[in-house]
């Protein structure tokens, strides 16, 4: 067997690696629009096999994101030929990709099929094409695995020890890595001791006797002691945090979802809160890294336009977070509510509010990065005013290359880069909150995520500028959204901004229909 990376054109790594997004190659969309290097689909390659071998299969491995495309209920459906030759039938991609995440890639294995390619050239050069029949996908890694068979050897004499061969060679054409390998039958010859006859000892026995009995009484010994222990934690304590018995929360009805779990309305100790709940089959050992990673962030904000913590429940498998309830939902629902007039007075109050927020994050010590800012992000309460919550992106501002996070519609295009950033990611996801607030619309509505990241990274796309809005909230809009980081303005500045913005005499804002 041997393989074929297109190191060329994409780069191989493993599992939710960070790719940057020059290697994107994705398959049109449902307006024939294509991003990247897909090239009809098509690559090249040299033929790696050793001299004289015969093809006999053909298997591939593919990185990237499948069943993006808008209707979801139709798979992801490939057909790959090789030099023109159908490679088995067409492939249904069942595995589901995070097509909200910026950085989470699927690895999809095609088994190999027997074939037959009489185009096949040997020493030459050979066409791929990968065909997508159904959704969509977006590539960032092909390798193809090329299974072959050589001529028998010419054997002049006999031995009875099976003899074992290897030959390895690698070459490099183009930015193409090629590598062949091929062995046959295991070492059996000899050189090594050989076992005595007969049994172990009684020695020998009694050694092994004591062994295990010793062993297994250790373990019994440390499983009561850890259940002892568990017995006597009660309540795990976090950093000071507030612990909370469950048995004192009344959970009502859902209201909403957050990164990590779904959020409810419910009673705790008279007062109308928000519990945030990681559901039993989602407690993982990375997801409870993240809640507590969350709670550590919130017990110590104080701020009114951030939202209230008021503790925590750390106990398998009742894992929760209280806060205040925000009666008006997010700032999403609002604006899309046709039912909610807004006029430009109360748009420019509830952006400064949100504005406030964030400043405040910006100046703790050390800087807190949002990561996630977005209109759902963003609370309302039955004054109109608005506080920043879900924390679970957020994180301490590191001087290190930090993970690529956030939904892509909001993210700055340095983060989707997987590059380093600061603060003014969130400067960036604010530009398109206030782009929300002038339309009350979804930025890019209608594109794939896995295409956004690409438009946004590596093309500057951006949303539409709306009309009928104030020409210097435009100015600002775009100024936040600006593609070099270091020309967007600070949070301190944006809020200047709208506090001298003139709104008067512009018209309500409604929902396009």
């Amino acid at each position: 067997m041997t393989y074929v990376d297109y190191g060329g054109k994409y780069i191989n790594c493993p599992f939710n690696c960070t790719v940057n997004a020059t290697s994107f190659a994705c398959s049109p969309d449902e307006n024939g629009q294509t991003r990247g290097d897909w090239n009809d689909g098509k690559q090249t390659f040299q033929d790696p096999l050793p001299v004289g071998s015969t093809l006999k299969a053909v298997g591939f491995e593919l990185l990237g994101t499948f069943n993006c495309a808008s209707d979801s209920s139709v798979k992801t459906q490939l057909l790959i030929l090789l030099q023109g030759e159908e490679i088995g039938n067409i492939f249904t991609v069942s595995a589901e990709s995070t097509c909200m995440c910026a950085n989470c890639y699927t690895n999809v294995t095609i088994p190999s099929y027997p074939v037959i390619v009489p185009l096949y050239n040997y020493s030459g050069i050979n066409m791929l094409s990968i065909n997508v029949m159904k959704n969509g996908i977006c590539l960032f890694n092909v390798r193809t695995f090329l299974y072959y068979s050589l001529p028998a050897p010419i054997t002049t004499a006999t031995s009875s020890a099976t003899a074992t061969t290897s030959t390895a060679s690698t070459s490099t054409t183009g930015g193409l890595t090629t590598t062949a390998t091929t062995s046959s039958g295991p070492s059996t010859t000899g050189g090594g001791k050989n076992t005595p006859k007969g049994g172990l000892t009684t020695k020998q026995w009694a050694i092994i006797a004591s062994s295990v009995t010793g062993g297994a009484l250790v373990f019994i010994l440390l499983f009561v002691y850890v259940r002892q222990k568990i017995a006597r934690v009660g309540y795990v304590e976090l950093k000071e945090g507030k612990n909370i018995d469950i048995g004192e929360i009344k959970l009502g009805e859902r209201i909403g979802k957050g990164n990590f779990g779904e959020v409810f309305k419910g009673h705790w100790r008279g007062a109308v809160v928000a519990i945030k709940k990681l559901p039993a089959h989602n407690i993982t050992e990375t997801v409870m890294k993240e809640f507590h990673r969350e709670i550590d962030l919130m017990k110590n904000l104080r701020h009114p336009n951030v939202i209230q913590f008021l503790g925590s429940c750390t106990i398998p498998p009742n894992i929760c977070i209280c806060t205040e309830y925000m009666p008006k939902g997010s700032l999403y629902g609002i604006l899309h509510d046709p039912s909610v007039v807004i006029q430009w007075s109360l748009l420019k109050k509830m952006c400064m509010d949100a504005a406030k927020g964030i400043i405040y994050l910006h100046n703790s010590n050390p800087v807190i990065l949002h990561r996630d800012l977005k209109s759902h992000n963003l609370l309302v309460d039955e004054n109109f005013k608005v506080k920043v919550a879900d924390f679970g992106l957020s994180t301490i501002e590191q001087t290190a290359t930090m993970t690529a996070c956030g939904t892509p519609c909001w993210t700055a295009p340095e983060v989707l880069r997987n590059q380093r950033y600061t603060e003014k990611a969130d400067v960036y996801s604010f530009g398109i909150v206030m782009w929300e607030c002038a339309t009350r619309s979804d930025p890019y509505s209608g594109m794939p995520p896995f295409q956004v990241i690409f438009a946004v990274g590596r093309e500057g796309l951006r949303p539409p500028i709306p009309r009928n809005c104030p020409p210097d909230f435009v100015a600002l809009m775009t100024d936040c959204w600006a593609e070099n980081a270091d020309s967007r303005p600070s949070m301190e500045t944006v809020l200047n901004k709208l506090e001298a913005l003139e709104v008067t005499g512009w018209p309500d804002l409604a929902v396009p229909r």
